[in-house]
């Protein structure tokens, strides 16, 4: 004869068995050779990695953004100046050209014509009659 003892602990493996089998034979629950909690760290410290990547991505972008925002800037002022600065070189020539008819003006009203064209000169000149 049998003890209870012995029949409910038949019965335990019996059931423990069946479940193991369910467990093995079932895809969708099967974990052997898995460590799922290493499994699941590793998952999330991809998905960490990736977050920082896309973290440092988008602050690389926004930095390339604004140097090129920059350099815009910084190439408008130099064509700015560029321009103003030949601006003041022409206003100087046009300054120094005054200048100097002015004194060319002044020295032709000063100095009178010593010589004085003759009647030769003007036929010299004159193109009517050729």
């Amino acid at each position: 004869m049998i003890s209870e003892d012995c029949v409910e602990k038949l019965k335990r493996m019996r059931i423990l068995e069946r479940e193991r089998r369910q467990r093995i034979f079932n895809d969708k629950q099967r974990l052997i050779g898995v460590d799922k909690h290493a499994l699941d760290e590793q998952v999330r410290e991809r998905k960490q990695t990736e977050e920082r990547q896309q973290r440092d991505e988008e602050i690389m972008q926004k930095d390339l953004i604004n140097c090129s925002l920059k350099a815009m800037e910084k190439e408008q002022i130099m064509k700015h100046l560029a321009y103003r600065d030949a601006e003041y070189q022409r206003q100087l020539q046009n300054i120094l050209l005054a200048k100097e008819q002015k004194y060319r003006n002044r020295i032709i009203n000063q100095e009178p014509l010593t010589n004085i064209p003759t009647d030769d000169y003007y036929n010299y000149f004159n193109t009517s009659s050729r």
